[in-house]
């Protein structure tokens, strides 16, 4: 027992400023370290408006915005206005992160305080990004997020966010191999028909937002948000989703649709239509008690249709509607069309 205690204390001594002793609810204890990403600067946009882009340095106060004189560790700018830029985070070495477990890998969230904007939220603006496990990436940042109103949100997937729970107190990346699979970094993204003649591969568009407002709801700040083969998104109870509603007044998740299952769910295809069709029944459940809620308990249904389109090469959602329970989406796309 007393070894146990002089090898964590030891430890402690000799943490950085960007390591982090932290526990998961089972009473594990773990060395979160990203100092290999202290030198690097991350650039993403945001989910809703293309004007603003998104630079953050983690663990220091790499940035400053135009005419300001203080340092920042996050800022969000805008394209058309290099002075439309606010700090939306400073570095803070006592915030600790809050560990959780996303599909069974490690997720460790952060927050740290900006500038104040009594514009829009009456409070100090909030950079949360969270760091969650991927050991075939060295990082990838997502896109930008508001959950809540003057919250900034943001998943980086990398490999130094693993935990390795057979080494206790070491990172996963200290044994960490390059990847030779070719089922891609977020599992299985590449599909092909019985025969081989026809393939689906997802792997360049994994994680990419794709978003769709339907000008025929009776909600316009309603998004569908779909993110190909990884789940982005926290929208209930520490559930990270592949597809959800999304409101833009609000800030919230209305509901999750679909969750990333490593490729667990295979499509079908149609020659003659040229249409690879998913069907996800892994959603919020439906619990509606009428049918404009969506019916009696009745399952949730997310059905994915890729559509061979040779001039779009972009993915381009066409539709996306609910009926009851059942939520469809059509996305028109190069990819399907091999």
């Amino acid at each position: 027992m007393s070894g146990t205690f002089l090898k964590i204390a030891l430890l402690c001594t000799a943490a950085f400023s960007c390591e982090w002793y932290v526990s998961d609810n089972n009473g594990g204890e773990y060395l979160l370290d990203l100092t290999p990403l202290t030198n690097i600067t991350m650039t993403t946009n945001g989910d809703l408006n293309d004007d603003y882009v998104y630079i953050f340095t983690p663990c220091n106060n790499g940035l400053r915005c135009p005419g300001i004189s203080y340092d920042t560790m996050a800022i969000q700018s805008s394209k058309s206005n290099k002075y439309n830029c606010e700090a939306l985070g400073f570095w803070d070495s006592t915030s600790e992160p809050s560990m959780f477990y996303n599909n069974k890998q490690a997720a460790f969230s952060f927050n740290y305080q900006g500038i104040y904007n009594y514009s829009i939220c009456q409070d100090r603006l909030q950079w949360n990004p969270i760091f969650l496990c991927n050991p075939y990436y060295e990082y990838q940042i997502g896109t930008v997020f508001e959950p809540e109103q003057c919250i900034y949100t943001v998943n980086i997937f990398t490999k130094y966010a693993c935990i390795d729970k057979t080494t206790t107190w070491f990172p996963f990346s200290s044994t960490w191999n390059p990847w030779i699979s070719s089922t891609g970094i977020f599992g299985e993204c590449g599909f092909e028909t019985d025969d081989g003649k026809h393939k689906l591969n997802l792997e360049n568009v994994a994680g990419q937002e794709i978003k769709y407002q339907d000008s025929n709801s009776m909600n316009d700040d309603l998004y569908y948000v779909y993110t190909p083969c990884t789940n982005t998104f926290r929208c209930d109870n520490d559930i990270f989703a592949m597809a959800y509603l999304f409101n833009i007044s609000s800030f919230e998740c209305n509901k999750y649709l679909a969750q990333w299952e490593d490729g667990m769910i295979e499509p079908t295809y149609s020659e003659e239509l040229k249409t690879w069709e998913f069907v996800y029944t892994n959603g919020e459940p439906c619990n509606g008690t009428n049918s404009k809620e969506g019916g009696g308990g009745l399952q949730n249904v997310f059905v994915v249709d890729w559509i061979c389109d040779p001039h779009a090469n972009q993915p381009k959602i066409t539709q996306a509607q609910q009926n009851g329970c059942v939520y469809t989406m059509n996305i028109n796309s190069t990819i399907a069309c091999h």
